[in-house]
């Protein structure tokens, strides 16, 4: 059902959910028919040797909120299950300008695509990439060889090219 334009521009409120029940409160208020925004990023976690993709909140127990029709009240958020309160300052309730809920929207899709697949299965032979973490970390080098969990590039180091040995999920493809 499309909305009128101006209720598209109204501005969404934040929501404070009780610890780690984000999802929890995100169903309860949409079964109440609010429009609701919880932004997750994609994070690979290395298990037993394998890796394994998990969401998580982007801003743990925050959600953002808005009304569907003019007529409906956000009274009812504070004493819906998952949700510990609407956030304030002062009496006021903390207001998101829908250009920026565009912006983490968009955040939030490029991040899922940076992560798509898990650290390292991009990392062919010859392929350019950036160190991101330890010693090395903003260091440019092309890979020589790479494996499940590790890959060897190679650096220039001092004038000089230099193999180095390191995690997969700590360099990505420049």
């Amino acid at each position: 059902m499309p909305r009128p334009s101006a209720l598209r521009s109204k501005p969404w409120y934040v929501v404070f959910s009780k610890p780690r029940q984000e999802q929890r409160a995100l169903e309860q208020l949409v079964r109440q028919e609010y429009e609701v925004y919880l932004p997750m990023l994609t994070q690979w976690q290395r298990k037993s040797g394998n890796w394994l993709s998990r969401t998580a909140p982007m801003f743990p127990r925050y959600l953002f909120l808005r009304p569907t029709r003019a007529e409906q009240s956000i009274g009812p958020v504070r004493s819906t299950f998952g949700v510990s309160n609407l956030v304030r300052f002062g009496v006021e309730m903390a207001r998101v300008r829908p250009s920026l809920i565009s912006a983490i929207h968009q955040l939030e899709v490029e991040q899922a695509q940076r992560h798509a697949e898990p650290p390292g299965s991009q990392l062919k032979p010859g392929t350019r990439v950036q160190v991101e973490e330890g010693p090395f970390a903003g260091l440019a080098g092309v890979v020589k060889a790479s494996a499940q969990q590790r890959v060897i590039i190679l650096l220039e180091i001092l004038g000089k090219e230099a193999r180095v040995k390191l995690e997969a999920g700590a360099v990505r493809a420049a």
